[in-house]
């Protein structure tokens, strides 16, 4: 037999049954340590997401062909589940509050968007690999910093805004201007 068969399937087996008894193990120990709140969960699963997002583009830079699928397969699994990790630790001496999980999603989306914002005001090319990291690292700063700042004693206590943040409302829209239709952000206060 060649190794592409059956010894690929003894690998494969071990590995499946290994994985299977040490995640119970780990998992054990991976959450009797800590009290998670549910924004602490959303937290790691937001962290997740951005390693499926980062293992993505490192395939795009890589020029991984398809063909190659273990590799992209072990990639995709180090994004994943490196990142939530890297969540887990970076968040293990905190609780967070209800919402800041939310929160350090949209500071990743917005870092994110930021740098797309300057691709269009700057006219960059966005084909490069220069750029793709730039994606990665606009998406990684944001997780990393709105996560610092919520964490630390400098971010600002939001329970006293109540009845204001009601009369908020913000939504796009598009403005026509001659023969052409312009997004637009409307903002309204109600008093």
């Amino acid at each position: 037999d060649s190794w592409e068969g059956e010894n690929y399937f003894r690998l494969y087996t071990v590995l499946t049954y290994s994985g299977m008894i040490a995640g119970g193990y780990l998992g054990k120990k991976y959450v009797m340590d800590k009290s998670y709140t549910e924004d602490d969960a959303l937290f790691i699963g937001i962290s997740s997401g951005i390693g499926y997002l980062n293992s993505l583009i490192m395939i795009n830079l890589l020029n991984i062909d398809e063909d190659r699928d273990r590799v992209i397969m072990l990639l995709m699994m180090a994004g994943i589940n490196g990142m939530g990790y890297l969540g887990d630790q970076i968040n293990r001496e905190f609780n967070l509050e209800r919402g800041q999980g939310r929160i350090i999603g949209l500071g990743s989306f917005a870092s994110f968007l930021g740098w797309l914002g300057l691709v269009s005001i700057f006219e960059i090319n966005y084909d490069t690999k220069l750029a793709r990291l730039m994606d990665m690292a606009s998406m990684n700063l944001g997780w990393y910093y709105t996560h610092k700042w919520l964490t630390s004693s400098a971010a600002p206590d939001l329970s006293n805004l109540g009845d204001a943040l009601n009369r908020i409302s913000i939504s796009p829209g598009f403005y026509r201007s001659n023969e052409d239709l312009l997004p637009i952000l409307n903002f309204r206060y109600q008093f």
